[in-house]
């Protein structure tokens, strides 16, 4: 459902039925049913070290949003549809191997960096956590992809819904106009 466009009252206007539904009933129900996207990785992946790599997507529910997928259990990332400023929470799950190594997160829009973190994985063999969370500001058309990078000389594993259920995954939440 797009965002209603809010209209303004005239002095003395008559208050109808037709009225108060697209001033209140329709801005209402954008409000309690924003665009979202939850996605998630049903699925472990073996990764190499040393190269960016953009995460493909098992499992997604989604509103008001479109999903980029080439094939089923297969998305890339979402097209967004309402402009305005979105909540997004990505983290990637990850249990390196061959040496510590660093974790780093993307958010890319239209395929351009726009948020970034690094963690540290101390421990070979357990489990570390890159994550992300902020306000992107995104127009209608833009493309939001996610990607991850292993340090140069290690590999590892990005977790699906193995111990941690959907610990590898992206929520992208419409918060407002911006």
């Amino acid at each position: 459902m797009p965002k209603p466009t809010i209209k303004s009252w005239n002095a003395r206007e008559q208050v109808t039925a037709e009225k108060l539904n697209e001033q209140l009933r329709d801005t209402t129900a954008f409000l309690y049913q924003p665009p979202y996207a939850s996605l998630w990785t049903a699925d472990n992946t073996q990764t190499a070290g040393g190269s960016v790599t953009q995460l493909s997507w098992t499992d997604w529910e989604f509103r008001g949003v479109a999903i980029q997928s080439s094939a089923p259990r297969a998305a890339s990332g979402i097209l967004v549809q309402e402009p305005g400023l979105y909540q997004i929470d990505y983290a990637v799950l990850a249990q390196p191997v061959g040496g510590i190594s660093h974790i780093l997160t993307y958010v890319r829009v239209n395929g351009t960096e726009v948020i970034g973190s690094a963690a540290t994985a101390a421990d070979v063999g357990f489990m570390s956590t890159g994550r992300i969370n902020g306000v992107v500001k995104l127009r209608a058309g833009d493309v939001v992809s996610f990607a991850y990078y292993f340090s140069s000389g290690r590999s590892g594993v990005v977790i699906g819904n193995g111990a941690v259920k959907r610990g590898t995954h992206a929520y992208v939440y419409y918060v407002g106009e911006s």
